[in-house]
Parts: structure tokens; sequence; C-alpha cells
């Protein structure tokens, strides 16, 4: 039997594989670049994420999947452009091609920023151009191209634009088209390409520096171009400012300056011409971080276009990107990249400037529901979950700079809603974490502003203290935990639970400058972990004390320090986990564990195939602890762990974790719960755990080399009944020798 039960042990634990996970939500998010299949403008489309890559779309735009293969991951998308069947885009770590028609499959392209002095910035913009492909760097004045389409190393001509009297020449900041020719953008003046790829430009003054003053720009600098015809160009600024000009008069282009209805916008992220009504009709769409702007129709042959008015109302999210329009010659509508997803405005909304302003744009991939959850254009950025009840909760933002609030979904993830925790009237722009009291049904967060309590999940935010940067939150028995950065009053600070005992509100600190960065109960005891800046590097330390009760009087945690020293990183910590005997502790760099009162690394981490990979969440169940890092999810097997290395269960394919990108673990209901960059994820199939001895609940999923609890289970039983049958024949051999019969063997 024990041999049956080990070989089965054995088999299980190198058969199991990474689990299947299922991707929650919340669909949508910030989504930076448009581009439409250059084989199937119709059908497929492409969207670049401000942090997760690509995401391409196959039926117009109603689902959606990740594409970002050959990418590494977390990957910000400048910009996407075609050239032939060839799809092209500019990340923050260099220009990426694939075929188009299909799912991508990206390679890095041969830039000439390999040959040429590399500028200190990458390639941030894309331009198809009369079958050549152009490409330029911010921090710098020149412009390559190639015709070659599909090549990894192509065949690169370069131009710069010319000096000023200065010497120097100044640096692009938008390549457009206007009416035939190629449009360069910089400060204060829009350059044109000749016949001769010449740039030119037949301004009349000069600034400063010597550098010509396009007249009417108002020094601005130059953030888009485009241009409806080969009469009308358009420019927008930085500073939200838009420009036309006729190009039909020639020579010295004249701007005159577009107005508003109501409040200019603060920036101009992109200009898109659409196509409406008759044949020469046009609109011009404008997406800004203060929303989307558009005209009332124009005619491109004569009248120039009118003021901008307020663009469609979206539901989550105002910040757009990019519009696009899909298929100008059929008067399609326009799809605007939005930071909480992309949206669609009707034909109808296009001819009416009222309409327009007034509509609403249908979501294309959420946040209204979408049947199958691995379609939704999972692209936000998820930084803790909790639950309450069924409820779930979730930290999600894009861009830090626009958008960051408590989502809610009651139905498993396939809808979510804001809490409006964070958003135009409230002082809270950073959300750290999440923390659930199931007892008394009130969810917690931590934020720059204090800790902000939910009473039975629904309502409003209500403010529990005082306002300060909270960064880790922990529910104790009796008691709500709330770590900050150190500052006069204590680092850490002890609550009584909304709905529970009343005391005295505590400040302590375990010791003098201490950062709190987590905080886990564990047990009867809370742990934290927390750093002091010592100079060029930090003493990363975590403390434990018991789990508070109210006494009168009140008092303070005994914080002492786990092992007999702490560990000194150039890195701060950045996370935490318990299990019973031993502590880990993970940050930038370093996975260490504290057992026997020392700090070890722990075995495998120093081999993962990532330089100094930033470990960014730990949590542990009964078998394993789960490392969270910015490559992938791993896991190591508690039994063994000072043998036994770290294993990758971030999965592959469709069922793989939406991003590699992991910012939180929480062990909830016995599953595990995976906030990564581009959404939640929780395994299809867990097997759930019994409650490891420090407290809490966790899932159990079996990894390479290390036997499923279970198949243990199965190795006592048959244990027992080994002894249970020795002793048996135990008392039958004495019941013979008292009976007479003589031994066992002599009766054989």
């Amino acid at each position: 039997m024990l041999l049956l039960v080990f070989g089965l042990a054995g088999l299980a634990s190198w058969a199991q594989t990474a689990p299947a996970w299922r991707t929650l939500g919340p669909a949508g998010g910030s989504v930076t670049a448009l581009l439409a299949d250059p084989s199937a403008p119709l059908n497929i489309l492409y969207a670049g994420s401000d942090v997760n890559g690509v995401f391409v779309s196959k039926d117009g735009g109603a689902t959606w999947s990740a594409a970002s293969s050959g990418m590494r991951s977390g990957r910000h998308i400048h910009s996407l452009a075609s050239l032939g069947n060839f799809v092209y885009a500019a990340t923050d770590d260099g220009v990426y091609f694939s075929a188009a028609g299909a799912t991508p499959l990206w390679s890095r392209l041969q830039s000439p920023q390999a040959v040429e002095p590399a500028p200190a910035c990458a390639i941030s913009m894309l331009l198809s151009f009369k079958s050549r492909l152009y490409m330029a760097a911010d921090c710098e004045p020149t412009v390559y191209a190639t015709s070659e389409a599909g090549r990894s190393q192509p065949a690169w001509s370069k131009s710069s634009l010319p000096a000023g009297a200065g010497g120097s020449a100044p640096n692009v900041s938008a390549l457009g088209v206007l009416g035939d020719s190629l449009a360069i953008g910089s400060v204060s003046t829009i350059y044109r390409q000749d016949a001769n790829q010449n740039w030119i430009n037949s301004e009349a003054t000069t600034d400063i520096d010597g550098f010509p003053v396009l007249s009417g720009l108002l020094g601005e600098q130059v953030a888009a171009i485009v241009s409806s015809s080969s009469k009308w160009a358009f420019s927008c600024t930085l500073a939200g400012l838009v420009f036309q000009a006729d190009l039909s008069s020639g020579g010295l282009l004249s701007w005159t300056r577009l107005q508003f209805a109501g409040d200019d916008p603060k920036s101009c992220n992109a200009l898109t011409v659409a196509s409406v009504g008759a044949a020469t009709q046009s609109i011009l769409a404008m997406a800004s971080s203060d929303g989307a702007f558009a005209t009332s129709v124009f005619d491109d042959s004569t009248v120039a276009a009118p003021g901008f008015v307020p663009g469609p109302d979206f539901a989550m999210g105002n910040h757009v990107r990019a519009a696009l329009q899909v298929d100008p010659a059929a008067r399609s509508s326009l799809i605007w990249a939005t930071e909480f997803g992309l949206y669609a405005s009707s034909v109808a909304d296009l001819t009416q400037s009222t309409l327009l302003g007034l509509s609403k744009a249908a979501p294309l991939n959420g946040p209204a529901r979408v049947d199958a959850p691995s379609q939704r254009l999972n692209n936000v950025q998820v930084q803790d979950v909790a639950q309450l009840g069924s409820t779930l909760f979730a930290v999600a933002q894009t861009d830090i700079t626009s958008y960051v609030d408590v989502m809610v979904s009651t139905d498993l993830g396939a809808n979510w809603t804001r809490t409006q925790l964070a958003g135009p009237l409230s002082p809270v722009t950073a959300i750290h974490a999440l923390a659930a009291d199931n007892a008394h049904n009130v969810l917690y967060a931590a934020t720059d502003q204090g800790v902000y309590y939910l009473w039975q999940g629904t309502g409003a935010w209500t403010l529990l203290g005082n306002s300060y940067d909270v960064r880790a939150l922990a529910v104790g028995a009796q008691a709500l935990y709330a770590g900050r950065r150190f500052d006069d009053s204590g680092s850490i600070e002890l609550r009584p639970l909304v709905g529970g005992t009343p005391f005295d509100v505590i400040q302590s600190a375990p010791r003098a400058n201490f950062n709190v960065q987590s905080l886990v109960v564990s047990g009867a005891s809370v742990y934290v972990a927390g750093w002091l800046d010592v100079g060029l590097s930090y003493d990363n330390v975590v403390y434990v004390a018991s789990d508070f009760v109210p006494a009168k009087p009140v008092l303070a945690p005994a914080w002492r320090m786990v092992g007999t020293e702490s560990f000194a990183s150039d890195a701060r910590v950045n996370s935490l986990a318990v299990a019973p005997g031993v502590v880990f502790i993970g940050g930038n760099g370093f996975l260490m564990q504290n057992e026997n009162g020392a700090w070890g690394s722990v075995s495998g981490f120093s081999a993962l195939p990532f330089p100094l990979v930033s470990v960014k969440a730990l949590a542990v169940d009964a078998a394993n602890l789960y490392v969270g890092t910015a490559e992938g999810l791993w896991a190591i097997g508690l039994a063994d762990r000072t043998l036994k290395g770290l294993v990758d269960i971030s999965g592959s394919g469709t069922s793989a974790l939406p991003s590699l990108v992991v910012n939180g673990l929480r062990l909830l209901g016995g599953s595990l719960f995976v906030a990564t960059n581009a959404g939640l994820a929780t395994p299809i199939v867990v097997a759930v755990a019994p409650p490891p001895a420090a407290g809490g609940s966790g899932c159990s999923m079996s990894i390479a080399g290390e036997p499923d609890p279970v198949l243990w289970l199965l190795v006592l039983i048959a244990a027992l009944q080994m002894i249970y049958a020795r002793r048996r024949r135990a008392r039958l051999v004495q019941s013979a020798v008292e009976f007479g019969h003589g031994p066992l063997e002599d009766r054989a």
C-alpha cells in the first residue's frame, strides 16, 4: 500500500502542471493607440495599451484577446502603424513588427538606432505614408524611413530638421500628413518635406534661438498634425490648443485658433479627421486628458471648421488617448481609446454635433457585460483584491495620473462598477491596499489620505480617523492595524474595528524611523515588515507582537524582532508572508526566509531567468509559498523549501495569467486570487486545503516536484492501516500462546 501511494504521489507531482487561470476582469483599460489591420480593416483591430502590450479584435471590436507574443511582459505601446501586410508597434522596449491578418507574433525590428548614435529616449512615433514607414524619437531632430516591410533589418534612410541660428536643430514632437506632404511638428513650427526629401518652411520670423516661428502657433509645442483634404490642415499643441490653416493658399501657412464651447481642454493627445455625410464633409475629433471633443460637420472644399463641442460621455474614465474611424469610405463610426477601454460613437452621432455631445458611446469591451470573460479587453492594472461575503472588490487603476478607484463586482467578476472612493470630488489619489472584516461586514481601504471604510460593502466611503498616507492594513481579532511611512505619531496605528469593541486609538512604532510596507495577522500574532533608510542601503526588518486584545489600561503592542538582525539590501522590502515556523519577505532582487532566527535566501530565487526580478507579492497556504513578481507567478513547496526551487505557475496560451506583472496575491475562500497589470485572475479548478497552523485559509495547487496534500493523507491512512494490522497480528499470536496452540509459525 505504501509503495503504491508513494508511486502515485511521485507520478502526480511530475504530471501536474500550472493551473488554468480564469480572468475575472475588470474589463477595459488604458488604451494608448489604435490601428486597423491593412488586410482586413473592417474586422481586425489592434489596440496598444499603457502597460500591457497589444490586444487584437477579429470581430470589429466586439471581443478582444491579448496579442503580445514575442514581446516581454508589461510593455507600454507608444504608437501603432502598418506597412504593406505588416503591423508595427513602438514600445518602451524597442520597435516590433508582425504579419497582419492574424494573431500577432512579434519580432524585434532592427531600428536605425542600432547603427546610429542612440538617442536618450525610445522611438515613440510611427507613421505610414506613401508605402514608407517613418519613425522618430521625441528627444532628437531626426526622422528614419524604410520601404522594406516585414524585414527585421531593413535598409534605413534618415533626414534631420535644419539647424537654427543657434546651431542646433529642434527635436521632433509629432509626425503627420498635410495634404500630399509628410510633416513634422516641433516647438512653434511645422515643417513639410519637399520632393527632394528636404525639410522646408517659408516662415517670415524666427525666435530668439533662430528657429522659424509659424504664424499663429503662439510658441507652443506641436502634439498632432492632420489634414482633411488638400485644402485644410489642422494641428494641436501639448497645452490643448487647436489650429487650422488653408493649404491651398500656398507659401506661408497662416494658423487660426479654433475655439471650444465651454472650458478649454488642458492637453491634446491626438487629432482625427472623420468622414461623414456627403463625400466632402468631415468632422475633426480631438482626444484629450479632459475627454473627447469634436467639431460639427464642415465641408472640406470650402467652409472652415467651426469650434469644438464636447464629445460623447463615457461611462468610466474620460481620459482619451486616440480616436479612429475604421472605414472612412463608408462613413463608419468613431472608436475612442480611453483610460478605461474602448467606446464607439454611432454614425448618427457623427453627423450632428448636438447628438455627439449628448451621446453615450457604446462600450466595445466593457465595463458592460461580455459573455466570454476571456474575450474582454482586460487591460486594467489591479493592485489588490478583497472579498466581503460573496462580493469582490479590486483596487484598479490605469496610469496613476488619470484613474484609480476601488471596483466592486457582485457576480464573481462578470460586471464591475466603481465605488467612487477616488474621483474628481475626492482628495484620494492613491489606493495602496484593501482589508475585509467579514465578521462585521466592513471593507477598509488604505489610501494616501488615510483609512476609509465601506459599511456592509455599499454606499459611500467614510474616512476613519485622520488623513495620512497609509501603506498597509490588517484586520486582527479585535483591532484594525494601519501601517504608514515614518512620522512623529508612530508608524503603526491600532483602531477599534467598525462595529467591534471600542478602545482608545493606539500609536505604536517598533523602532524609530520605521517605515511600514506590509502587515499580516497570522493566528494569534501580527507581523509587520518595513524598512529603515540608512543612507546608501536599507535595513529591512520584520517585527511580531501578540494580536491586540482590549484591556484597561489600553496597552500598546510589545514588538519583538523576527530573527537576530535585520536584512540589509539596496532595495526596500515589498511583501511579507508567514507560514508555520518561517517568515518570508520579498523585494526588488531578493526573496528571503527567516527560519531558526537567521535570514537566508530562498533556494532557487537567484536562478530565475530574469536578473534582479522584483518580488511584489507573497502568499502561503498549507502546501505552497506563492511568489508574485514582475515576471510571472511562481510557487515553492513548503514541505521541503530548503531543497526545491521556484516553479513557474503563470501558465501559457489562453489559460495563462492575463499579465506576467503580478501586483498582489490573496487567498480568499479557499482560492488564490492574483492581481495583475491586466486584470484579476483565479484558478479554474482549485483543491481546497485545510487552513495552515498560522491561521487563514488557502488553496492547494500542486506544483512540479511537490506531491498533492491528498496523497499525503493517503500515505497517513496506509501507515495507520499497517500499524493496526501489526497490532492485530500481535494480539492473535498472544491469544494462540495463551490457549496452548503454539506459535503461528508452528501451526503453519
